[in-house]
Order: structure tokens, then sequence, then C-alpha cells
């Protein structure tokens, strides 16, 4: 591999550009210089210019890609030209554009300015865009224009790095996710926010976390792009991915906090009590109760995962983690988690839906449930705590076994990753792709499926999205509207 590319490890898996081969190409009716490939297993609309075998960088929609590259490939729209590298160029069209002496030549010119500049604007935001019919989901270029970018890249042997996965190029952030620039909740510049801000950076906070006793969920990665990590004789579950927010609720063992005699028996050898069991409850990525600081503000207007906590932490026994999604409303409001998502919940009511359990022993040692048996321990749950059951969601389980046996029809001989995964995009029956989602009473389309390989050491899962739903995510985008998980 080429060292200038680099894959960060703090990198969102599904945010990643990568060097591509384009294999086929497919006509699309109606359109004489556009054409359709498959690339990461996304159905990609590029230019008729493209042949079978040309080496490509491709990067996924919702991501945003950096200024520097964008600048120097002139692909900054016409409004935002001023970024280009051929600036100059086009505002002297722009200028005689406007001293033409009549309409025509005007238009000329300012078409031809036009011409020279891309179709990103001021975010670098790759969107899924529909064109003659045809979605296209994600960003298509020659490699060349990495030369372009990086000048140092123009000896680099594309063969050899095809399939390359990269966040970086040298020690420039080439691709990120986007997440639209908002304010969130109110204005933080405002004297008593900067108060808050100076007063909490005086505060003493004891750390309760044991890094081996909790640990965040994983980045679910898209099956698009990694289904041939799987084989035909996989025994595999699926299930149906809910649209919510992210909440791991858990009790494991934490760090005490010794009071100063105890501290100072410790200091002379003596036996000490240093870990004890207790709650600890989180977002996807940030630890409400981290810290012991009675003084501690929360930065959320509403705490919904500390609102869910209070009702799910008492039934968590020792050393087990509970990962699920919170779907419905934001606790006591009439606002939704998810726009129009509101799975059968009343007006300020959610539901917690469990999809991964962990038991960590003393010496953290993990040990991971099978996705039936988290089904099991949430069933159990309800079952014991009736009083808890309209809080509580079950996962949806809608196949197990053999990937092969999904599909009998479809031959493992010949293409048969692609053919389905093609079918698994479109299984209106069985999955209810591209449909509307039925545990939801406002019109929205289901967000896709989940899918874990049995026996799994690493305990890996994989979503695979509908267009739909991509559709929906960038229509919010669109408006500047983030998630609970985004503001984070």
């Amino acid at each position: 591999m080429n060292k200038m590319f680099i894959l960060n490890e703090s990198a969102n898996p599904n945010y990643l550009a990568t060097i591509c081969k384009i294999e086929d190409v497919f006509p699309i009716e109606g359109a004489d210089k556009l054409v359709k490939t498959v690339i990461n297993g996304y159905d990609i609309v590029i230019s008729k210019d493209h042949k079978p075998g040309d080496i490509v960088v491709y990067f996924p929609v919702e991501s945003a890609i950096c200024e520097k590259y964008l600048s120097a490939n002139n692909l900054y729209e016409f409004s935002e030209a001023f970024r280009n590298a051929n600036f100059a160029e086009v505002e002297a069209l722009v200028k005689n554009a406007n001293d033409a002496d009549n309409k025509d030549d005007a238009k000329m010119y300012t078409e031809k300015a036009k011409s020279l500049c891309g179709f990103f604007n001021k975010h670098g935001r790759v969107r899924m865009i529909k064109l003659r019919g045809q979605y296209s989901q994600g960003f298509v270029a020659d490699v060349n224009s990495l030369v372009k970018f990086m000048p140092e890249l123009a000896d680099t042997n594309w063969e050899t790095i095809v399939g390359t996965q990269f966040s970086h190029v040298g020690d420039i952030e080439i691709i990120s996710k986007y997440i639209p620039a908002i304010k969130v909740n109110g204005n933080h510049n405002n004297p008593q926010d900067r108060m808050w801000k100076k007063r909490t950076k005086k505060l003493k906070r004891f750390n309760r976390i044991r890094e081996d006793q909790f640990a965040f969920h994983y980045d679910t990665k898209m099956l698009a792009e990694h289904f041939r990590e799987f084989s035909p004789e996989d025994d595999v579950t699926i299930s149906v991915k809910v649209h919510g927010t992210s909440a791991i609720f858990a009790n494991v063992l934490c760090n005490r906090k010794l009071s100063a005699w105890e501290k100072i028996k410790k200091f002379f050898g003596f036996k000490v009590q240093l870990y004890e069991y207790g709650n600890v409850y989180s977002s996807r990525s940030v630890i409400k109760n981290q810290y012991i600081n009675p003084n501690a503000n929360s930065y959320y207007n509403t705490d919904v995962w500390g609102t869910v906590n209070e009702v799910i932490a008492p039934y968590i026994e020792e050393g087990f983690t509970i990962y699920g999604e919170i779907v419905g409303y934001v606790p006591g409001s009439d606002k939704m988690i998810q726009k129009n998502h509101d799975y059968g919940c009343k007006r300020g009511e959610w539901k917690f839906m469990p999809y991964r359990i962990t038991h960590t022993d003393e010496f953290g040692n993990k040990n991971e449930f099978e996705l039936y048996e988290v089904d099991e321990w949430t069933r159990n749950l309800v079952t014991d705590n009736p009083e808890i059951a309209d809080k509580i969601m079950f996962l949806d389980i809608v196949y197990s076994g053999k990937l092969m046996d999904l599909y009998p029809d479809i031959p493992v001989e010949t293409h048969w990753h692609a053919n389905v995964l093609a079918r698994m995009k479109t299984d209106k029956d069985r999955f209810l792709m591209e449909e509307d989602e039925p545990m939801c009473k406002n019109k929205v389309p289901r967000e896709g499926i989940v899918i874990r390989k049995s026996n799994d050491i690493h305990a890996r899962a994989w979503k695979l999205k509908t267009l739909r739903h991509y559709g929906k995510e960038a229509e919010a985008h669109d408006k500047g509207e983030v998630d609970m998980e985004e503001m984070a």
C-alpha cells in the first residue's frame, strides 16, 4: 500500500474514500452521455467516458470532501467558484458577460463560466442524486484528480492499491462524515454560557470508568461494501433496523472514589476496595455519568438517555451491558426522537429495543450474546417485569439460517454475491425494503435491515439501508436538520 493513503483509527468506516476499478458499465435508458456502474455494492451514475478497467476514487453519499481536493479539481459550484483553482478564468468570463453588448453574448460567457465549475456546495457534501430515473449513491472521479490535489502522488502505481480505503492523504483529512453546521441548544456564545464553560473547567472530576469494563458499540459497517466477507455457508441472523438514537446501559465494575482515610490506608499499603459495581449509561459516543461531580451540567436540554436509564438500570444484573435503540418521542414532549418515526408510541412516550448484550467479568473478559439470546433476555425481562412492558420493544428477527438458503434459487457458482445483494436490496416480501415502516403510524420508509454472523468471535454487524431512507436523510440534511447522535 502507498504510505500516503492513511486510514485513521478514529475514522468512521462508513465514510471512507476507496481506490476502485470499474468492472462493468450498463446503459441507462434515455441517457446518451451517462452509464451505470456498481462500486462497493452501490449503483453509481458516471460519464460514458469511463470504461471497464478504469481506476477511480470513490466517495460515499453523505460524506464531506475536503476543500483542497475540491478546489484543485474545480469541483465547487458556480456560486462558490471563488474557491476553485481556476477562479481567475471564471471571473474573467463573468466580467465578459457583464460587459457584453447583447443578451446572447452575455449568456454564452455565463454558460462557459458555469461549465468550468462543478456541483459541490461549500460544505463539500456528497449527495445521493437521481439521474434519468437512476439513483447514484456516491461520487466517482479519475485517480488523476488525486494527483491534482497532491502532486506527490504522480508516480503512484494505482493497480497495486486497488481496494485501498483511506481517510487521509498524507496529513490531510480528505473525507469525513457530513454533518450540517447548525446551532444546538441555543447560543453558546452568550455571557451565561461563557460563565458556564469557565466554571466547569474549574470543577474537580473523578473518573468512574474502567476501560476494561465499559465499551462503546462498534461502528456497524455498510453491507453493500463488505458483502464479500460473507460466504454462502455462513449462518446468519437478519433483523429489522429501527430509526432512533443509540443507547448503552451497564452494570459494571467502576472506580470507587476513596475517602481521605481510605487514601491514607492505601498509601501505607493496606488493602482498600478500589472498585464496585455501578450503573453506567451513555449515548452512542458520550458517557453521561462518567464523572462523579455533583455540580456537573448536562449539555442536552433533555437527557433522553438518563430518563430511559432510570427505567432500565434496576433490571440489569452485575457484569451486563445492554446496547439498544431508543425510539418514539423525547420523554414527556411532543418532539420525536427521529422525525415522524413514532414506532407506535403516543406523544411523550418512548420504547427501548435491546439489540446487543455482553457480560464482562471482574478481569475484563467479555462474553457476547447471540442474537437469539438477546431476544430471549428481552422477552424474559418483560415476562418477569410486566410493569415495564410498554417501555420495551422486541427485536424483529426476519431470517435465521444459512445465507445460501435465503434465496436458494440463486446459484452459488456464478456472481452469487452480486445477485444476492441485489435481491436483498429489493426484497419487499421478507424485508419490506423500500416499503413503508408498518411499526410507524406515520408514512415513513423502513430504514433497512441488519445482518449478523452466528458464532462470530468479533461480534460484528452490517447494515443495509433502503434508498428511500437515504433520500429522507438527504432531505433532512438539506434543511439543516441533525439527529441526537449527530449533535453529540
